[in-house]
């Protein structure tokens, strides 16, 4: 069977730090040996701040890279919204 590249789309604005916990445990939850969780903008908030405008739209194209690019399998969304950034 194929392993499966899943996207992991949560909110993150508003309180970022517990918001990258709760995306950490996602993946930690659905990490398996068929499916992949990506989340590259747990890496790119590391450098960028979600606050600068300028920042939160260079991650934001990063993470439709990975979309355009077809890296990603799937799309799953979390949390108790869809965000503007997802």
């Amino acid at each position: 069977m194929k392993n499966k590249t899943v996207f992991i789309g949560h909110p993150i604005a508003g309180d970022i730090q517990r918001n990258i916990k709760k995306v950490l445990q996602i993946c930690e939850g659905v990490h398996t040996h068929n499916i992949i969780p990506v989340a590259p903008y747990l890496v790119s908030l590391q450098y960028l701040n979600d606050e600068v405008v300028e920042d939160r739209q260079l991650g934001m194209e990063a993470n439709n890279e990975c979309l355009r690019r077809k890296y990603i399998d799937e799309l799953w969304l979390y949390g108790d919204r869809i965000s503007s950034g997802m």
